[in-house]
């Protein structure tokens, strides 16, 4: 009986790191991949514009430039968001607590939806790595949702540990499904 259950969680393990393996895959073929095309094209566009010396249009060529700028600085800022999607660092060295505060802060100024966050027994004293980790992709799947289908104006995170019960709820005040 042991053999099989350990046989279906290694099944469990093996299929959850495929599924990442492809929304990795899907980011970086969707939006960077896509990024870094479009930076390209706008470059070549700039270099012939370059060589046509009798209809150099400096003014038209400096406004290109600084769209490129602002394209590139954007494909480093999907770099840091996949690089932390994969692992947040901050996770590790700060813990659960401080990781979802800051993930709140960050996508409520993202999305410029409200975000209220209530944590109640997560304090200094820290959850085991995997807990943290599995808690940690929850409220960021939720998050991620919840600004591509809710529309909402508001949404509420809230985390109870009282051990050895853990209990998180998402909420929000979008528009809902059929479950």
């Amino acid at each position: 009986m042991a053999e099989k259950e350990l046989n279906w969680l290694s099944g469990q393990l093996i299929s959850m790191q495929e599924k990442e393996r492809e929304r990795l895959a899907r980011d970086l073929h969707d939006g960077l991949g896509q990024d870094i095309v479009a930076q390209k094209l706008q470059l070549e566009s700039v270099l012939a514009a370059l060589s046509h010396k009798e209809k150099i249009n400096l003014p038209q060529i400096k406004l290109n430039i600084k769209e490129i700028i602002g394209g590139i600085e954007r494909i480093g800022e999907e770099v840091r968001r996949i690089s932390f999607d994969l692992m947040p660092s901050m996770l590790e060295s700060l813990g659960l607590k401080n990781t979802l505060e800051w993930m709140s802060e960050q996508f409520s100024i993202a999305s410029g939806l409200k975000v209220d966050l209530e944590i109640y027994g997560v304090g200094p004293e820290r959850l085991p790595p995997n807990i943290e980790v599995a808690l940690f992709r929850v409220f960021q799947e939720a998050l991620n949702n919840i600004s591509k289908h809710a529309q909402p104006s508001r949404v509420s995170l809230k985390l109870s540990y009282v051990y050895p019960k853990l209990i998180a709820v998402i909420a929000d005040d979008g528009q809902g499904f059929e479950p």
